[in-house]
């Protein structure tokens, strides 16, 4: 049997995965937490975790590790 040509029509695919806005916002708050239960040195590495998503991570690419850019 033939499908009958409906024309163009828009990709029906869904991206999924994680929104970097969202994980900014979700390592901020757990680093705040951290930080309130008095573990500084872990609240550091989480906030370079922070600056790297809010700085040097590109959407849609890897995540490509660079000890330089997490502080280490």
């Amino acid at each position: 049997m033939m499908k009958p040509h409906r024309g163009f029509q828009k990709p029906s695919f869904q991206s999924y995965g994680i929104n970097p806005n969202q994980l900014i916002t979700f390592l901020e708050y757990y680093q705040k937490n951290v930080e309130f239960l008095g573990e500084k040195d872990a609240a550091f590495r989480i906030e370079m975790l922070v600056d790297y998503f809010k700085h040097d991570y590109v959407p849609g690419m890897n995540i490509q590790y660079d000890p330089k850019k997490l502080g280490i």
